[in-house]
């Protein structure tokens, strides 16, 4: 990915690029569903005809997908929330096994042979 900046290859740049992307979308997503709101206020006096219909329910999916928006927001804040470190905290975390059942780090095999496991290493 050489024509992608570095500033955008990062975790933190990712989720903020992802927030930003999304507050504008949910900005323009919100003004068309006011505008059209405020155009057409009460439509439940022409429900007998099909295209009054029509626009009564433009107008709910409208609405119904600023609230999808809303929650893809919360859900990439929550995502950049726990992504998120301290700034001096190690890169890579050393965690051992949490159960009594994990090999040892040298054991023999079933064969005869010695094989060798390796730390388990989790990059951030």
């Amino acid at each position: 990915m050489h024509w992608v900046p570095p500033l955008i290859t990062s975790a933190a740049s990712a989720n903020l690029f992802e927030l930003a992307a999304l507050s504008v979308i949910w900005l323009l997503w919100l003004v068309g569903c006011v505008v059209s709101t405020s155009i057409w206020p009460n439509l439940s006096f022409c429900y007998q005809f099909a295209p009054c219909r029509i626009l009564s329910a433009m107008m709910a999916f409208a609405w119904l997908g600023w609230i999808v928006i809303v929650v893809l927001i919360v859900l990439a804040v929550l995502n950049a929330v726990q992504k998120a470190r301290p700034a001096r905290s190690p890169l890579v975390v050393e965690w051992a096994a949490a159960n009594s059942f994990a090999p040892s780090e040298y054991s023999r095999s079933e064969y005869g042979g010695s094989s060798v496991h390796s730390n388990m290493r989790e990059v951030v």
